[in-house]
């Protein structure tokens, strides 16, 4: 790119503050230049001489994310910026141009780094093992407690995946989950219970996007940008958002 994301913003927030070419308001540009979101390495994206590194780091990386989208976003904002007039432009589309740039970059993988194995597992190093390999049948866990008879299947509560522990099975479970908490709360660990429901903005920090026309996740109907966070981590990354943590206090165990 002829100039840089820095530089082309820092001439975009002077514009704006200024009002010179733009009538729109102080407010839009505080909401583009000063939002809480996460701050993404724009001129790393928009550098040419990073283009063909990001697109190998993306098919490594499940393929999620489209760094030309990305480029051909950045470029329609940058005619609005370097234009020497007025652009017939207003304020609510501006900032759907700024919001729909920013959400593609968002979905740009992280780099990797240089010592991960790419491809298949062929490529992966053994760093270490534990224990060896039973020989023979095994025994799923489904087998194992079949004769206990208090597994079952109630598929009317969410279908063929639902289950239902009854009697003995229901007390393994909980004193495993037991044995867990007191082993982990040895280990300096800080309980923590976390919301089921979280924003999107979380389960998007989280990694999870929607690619495909299956749902990915279950939104509220009547709060669409609330959904369920399906994984523990989910509510932990909203608990600890916007949070420094001081390097003393590392590791920071929940």
């Amino acid at each position: 790119m002829r100039r840089t994301f820095s530089t082309a913003l820092s001439v975009f927030r002077s514009h704006m503050l200024t009002n010179q070419h733009f009538g729109v308001r102080r407010s839009l540009c505080r909401n583009f230049c000063s939002s809480n979101r996460p701050e993404l390495d724009f001129d790393f994206l928009l550098d040419d001489s990073n283009l063909e590194a990001i697109r190998r780091n993306i098919a490594e990386r499940k393929g999620l994310g489209d760094i030309d989208a990305v480029r051909a976003k950045w470029s329609e904002l940058k005619e609005v910026m370097d234009a020497k007039e007025k652009p017939d432009i207003d304020e609510e589309r501006l900032k759907r141009m700024w919001n729909d740039f920013y959400n593609e970059a968002l979905r740009i993988p992280n780099m990797s780094h240089p010592d991960v194995p790419k491809g298949d597992e062929k490529n992966a190093k053994v760093l270490c093992t534990w224990g060896t390999k039973r020989e023979g049948p095994c025994l799923t866990a489904e087998e194992l407690i079949h004769s206990w008879r208090t597994l079952f299947y109630p598929t009317d509560a969410s279908g063929e995946r639902s289950y239902a522990f009854v009697g003995a099975l229901a007390n393994l479970e909980r004193a495993l989950l037991e044995y867990v908490y007191d082993r982990v709360r040895v280990l300096d660990f800080r309980p923590i219970t976390v919301p089921d429901i979280v924003s999107k903005e979380v389960t998007e920090g989280c990694g999870l996007f929607q690619t495909s026309a299956k749902d990915m996740q279950y939104s509220l109907e009547d709060e669409p940008d609330l959904a369920l966070s399906g994984t523990g981590e989910m509510g932990i990354a909203a608990f600890l958002q916007n949070q420094i943590v001081e390097e003393e206090r590392l590791p920071y165990v929940l």
